[in-house]
């Protein structure tokens, strides 16, 4: 029998109406594989070098504006503000503060803080008269601190009021310690907060004319745990408290109230 060749139209159809099979696919050469794989591990490593530069474009972004932000960014701390403890202070009055320990000129320890443990601490002077206070860790609605005063320029110190385990001082300021300035060698003004008073807090301010001595303690209307005391100006009898309002994440609104004290 004789067989006769049929002719494909193109379509899969043969002249004779017939589906004609497509053969399967080659399977590719080794040449091929490896082609396709070189490409597959080329396409790999562009992906991981575009993540690696996105990583490094962010990261130095990052390290700029840190920078920007360490010279330009940052306020400017208080000038009556507390100095740090992990290093000695500027000499002021002839002493200096490092750590829990108080210098003299030469560098001799003349007080050393009982608690043993200085967050921070604040020095006023006016002549031969210094204060230093002590802030020794924040509680539960309180506040470790020791004030303490010299009268001969640093070379001794008493303990005038405190808050801290072990010390038995003369006078407490209050639950905390706020800001405070002196007025002369013996007279000075210290603001103190009570949080856990009155269910919002109360505000105190305590007035020495004697140096430590004795002190009378006035009550100060209108500022509660919601305010943080900046600053205090004393003028004659007259004393004025300022304050920020700073709770519940609203704006930092001033606040100003006069007292007549003793």
């Amino acid at each position: 029998m004789t067989l006769s060749a049929k002719l494909d139209d193109g379509c899969g159809a043969t002249d004779n109406g017939a589906m004609a099979i497509a053969p399967p696919p080659r399977p590719p050469s080794p040449n091929e594989s490896d082609a396709l794989v070189r490409e597959a591990r080329a396409r790999q490593r562009r992906r991981r070098l575009l993540i690696a530069s996105l990583i490094a474009l962010a990261a130095g972004a990052a390290v700029a504006l840190h920078a920007t932000l360490a010279t330009t960014g940052r306020p400017k701390a208080a000038s009556n503000g507390p100095s740090s403890a992990a290093s000695p202070s500027s000499p002021r009055c002839g002493i200096r503060v490092a750590g829990t320990r108080i210098l003299d000129r030469s560098g001799a320890t003349t007080y050393r803080d009982p608690a043993q443990v200085a967050m921070n601490h604040q020095i006023r002077c006016s002549g031969q008269t210094a204060w230093v206070v002590f802030v020794n860790g924040v509680g539960m609605m309180h506040e470790d601190y020791v004030g303490v005063r010299s009268g001969d320029g640093g070379r001794t110190w008493r303990v005038v009021f405190a808050e801290t385990p072990g010390v038995r001082p003369l006078h407490e300021i209050d639950a905390e310690v706020g800001a405070w300035r002196l007025d002369g060698p013996r007279t000075a003004y210290f603001l103190g907060s009570c949080p856990a008073c009155g269910g919002t807090g109360t505000a105190s301010l305590s007035v020495t004319r004697d140096g430590g001595r004795t002190f009378h303690r006035y009550h100060v209307p209108g500022i509660n745990d919601a305010y943080r005391s900046t600053s205090v100006h004393v003028s004659g009898s007259r004393v004025t408290i300022r304050a920020l309002r700073v709770a519940n994440g609203k704006p930092a609104t001033p606040k100003s109230v006069t007292l007549t004290v003793r």
